[in-house]
């Protein structure tokens, strides 16, 4: 199991933001987390990454190795390159290893010593799936928090297409349907 949540519950100055949720994520399986802005999806992944304390139920996360993706993918350092940020994020990996794994991330030769500030919108979330998933070991659970705001389609289809090969699971919070249609989600959960 690569995440479940039982009666799992979260709030501030009395406000309930999270009440009794469950939630099961199977190894393998690609989950949509859907709601309205305000109706605690960014509280539900800082409990799942462990930065937040539930005020009931608990929480279990069944996997060593966890990738959260946010919009701008802020784990990448944008003063460095890509084939930097590879090799920082992955310390046993060699030079010849990070520009192999970001070439099948079509990052070939000089396009891999881009510096990350310098990317586009879709590049940046392209480089930092290819530092994720390309990474040894690849993360077995991927959270992407809203991957495809402000991308063209052709980025979007990019990162499609490199999560279709992912064999993890995801935990997607997206507005986008087409995007979570074109990823094969499995289920949807929708927070009020």
């Amino acid at each position: 199991m690569s995440l479940s949540a039982h009666q799992l519950s979260v709030g501030y100055n009395g406000h309930s933001i999270v009440k009794e949720m469950n939630l099961t994520l199977p190894e393998g399986r690609f989950i949509a987390l859907l709601g309205p802005n305000g109706c605690g999806k960014p509280t539900l992944i800082q409990l799942i990454r462990g930065l937040l304390i539930p005020s009931a139920g608990e929480i279990t996360v069944g996997v060593k190795t966890i990738a959260y993706l946010d919009q701008s993918v802020s784990f990448l350092d944008p003063g460095l390159s890509i084939v930097e940020n590879f090799l920082i994020l992955n310390p046993d990996a060699q030079p010849f290893d990070a520009y192999s794994a970001l070439a099948s991330f079509k990052f070939r030769n000089k396009d891999a010593e881009k510096c990350v500030g310098q990317l586009s919108g879709g590049e940046r979330m392209r480089a930092g799936l290819a530092v994720s998933l390309m990474s040894s070991p690849p993360p077995q659970l991927i959270i992407l928090d809203e991957p495809t705001n402000h991308l063209d389609l052709d980025a979007i289809e990019a990162i499609e297409n490199a999560l279709k090969l992912y064999q993890g699971a995801i935990l997607a919070v997206s507005h986008d349907e087409a995007f979570l249609n074109n990823i094969a989600i499995n289920q949807t959960i929708t927070l009020n």
